[in-house]
């Protein structure tokens, strides 16, 4: 069976401005909003951004396209279905760390932090998780001595014990969700020069330049045949009812079988 996504599955836009567009290039972005600041001050108008983010209603229907569809399903990821999606793609065969030479035989620097993003994120989706609730975060700026120019996680909506709203980062290399500002603030530790610039995008943002998923990119020989790996994965797996919400979906949850609706492409 031929696992197939439609492009409203994929794709959850948002009209606000802290959300940002999947088609924005994030390095065009991060110069124009870096110049002339401090370190110091990039790092303010990060957190800030993430503090502005939270306090939206992402599942507003003035916010989210996808209210009507998803209004019902679960809408806050807990830490132990966090750390099952976490885990899931540390032993995964296509996305954990051990195959990525695999994927980079020319040894080009490809970490493909954007794959286990993807892989969350249809994760969540494939177990009815609502929409709205997921985005992608970035962070720009030379790390490691300038072996990295940027990386990704795919975030959720979580609580914390108290009840307040906060986002789970769902990055293997912590191996277990972490709140998105501890995320950020781990990685400025790694930062050469301080200047590490925090976005937060929709949840279909492919990577740092200007894509969002499409059958093209994620097909391109230049990947060696990560994604379509991925995708056969999905299609043998069944993973629908891996994640077990306390307030479960008013919706069936979905099957792979759900996804192979006639529709044209994988990605769209």
């Amino acid at each position: 069976m031929k696992l197939i996504f439609t492009l409203s599955l994929l794709i959850s836009l948002s009209g606000h401005a802290q959300i940002i567009k999947n088609t924005s290039n994030l390095f065009l972005r991060a110069k124009a909003d870096n110049k002339g600041k401090t370190p110091a001050l990039i790092v303010e108008e990060s957190l800030a951004h993430y503090e502005k983010f939270v306090a939206l209603n992402v599942n507003s229907p003035k916010i989210s396209t996808v209210y009507l569809n998803d209004k019902n399903k679960p809408r806050k990821l807990s830490l132990e279905n966090g750390q099952k999606i976490i885990d899931a793609s540390i032993i995964n065969p296509v996305v954990s760390s051990t195959p990525v030479v695999d994927y980079d035989p020319e040894k080009r620097g490809i970490g493909y932090c954007f794959g286990r993003a993807m892989f969350s994120h249809l994760y969540l989706m494939i177990n009815n998780f609502n929409r709205s609730n997921i985005k992608k975060a970035f962070i720009i700026g030379p790390m490691g001595k300038g072996v990295w120019a940027w990386h990704m996680v795919t975030i959720a909506q979580s609580a914390d014990p108290e009840g307040k709203e906060i986002w789970l980062a769902l990055d293997p290399n912590f191996g277990r969700p972490v709140e998105l500002k501890e995320w950020y603030n781990h990685w400025l530790t790694t930062s050469d020069n301080g200047k590490l610039r925090l976005y937060i995008t929709e949840s279909s943002k492919f990577a740092v330049s200007a894509f969002k998923y499409n059958e093209a990119t994620l097909a391109n020989k230049f990947y060696h045949g990560y994604f379509l790996d991925m995708r056969e994965w999905f299609d043998d797996n069944d993973i629908s009812r891996e994640l077990i919400f306390e307030r479960p979906s008013l919706r069936p949850r979905l099957s792979p079988a759900y996804y192979t609706n006639n529709t044209k492409s994988f990605f769209e």
